[in-house]
């Protein structure tokens, strides 16, 4: 389920896919080049209610700076940065 999609200073896009806890990466033709996977999606504690076990097992936003040339990506409760 993309949730957030968001283009690199070369073209290529990325996109938070919610469900599946990835962003993928495609190039302007719609090609797949790569795809990241959460680091949360398996780190999601077991014990917490379903509703916030599941958000917090979630990638829901990319999000690119051309001037720092990296990602910003939400990753349940954490935000990472990638480049």
């Amino acid at each position: 389920m993309p949730h957030s999609i968001d283009l690199d200073g070369r073209g290529l896009v990325y996109v938070a896919d919610r469900v599946n806890s990835r962003v993928q990466v495609f190039d302007r033709q719609g090609h797949f080049k790569a795809q990241w996977i959460s680091r949360v999606a398996a780190n999601a504690p077991a014990s917490q209610p379903e509703s916030l076990a599941n958000w917090r097992s979630q990638v829901s936003s990319v999000a690119y700076n051309a001037h720092l040339d990296a990602f910003v990506v939400v990753e349940g409760a954490d935000v990472v940065v990638r480049r």
